[in-house]
């Protein structure tokens, strides 16, 4: 079984900061937040690790 969680919980950590943080605690994988930048209405919405609005190709290379 892999453990793991969404980068949501780590709303102050860039999102590289929150994978160094998975791969230093053990976890298996990371469910990365990656929607528009919005408001957020509900607990943990508005956090956005990857901003897919504003991807560019260099972007997508870097992940």
């Amino acid at each position: 079984m892999q453990l793991g969680f969404v980068s949501a919980i780590l709303p102050d950590l860039s999102g590289d900061e929150v994978i160094d943080f998975a791969g230093t605690e053990g976890f298996d994988c990371v469910e990365i937040m990656c929607w528009p930048e919005g408001k957020a209405e509900r607990r943990y919405a508005g956090v956005t690790h990857i901003n897919v609005a504003d991807l560019s190709d260099r972007d997508v290379g870097a992940i």
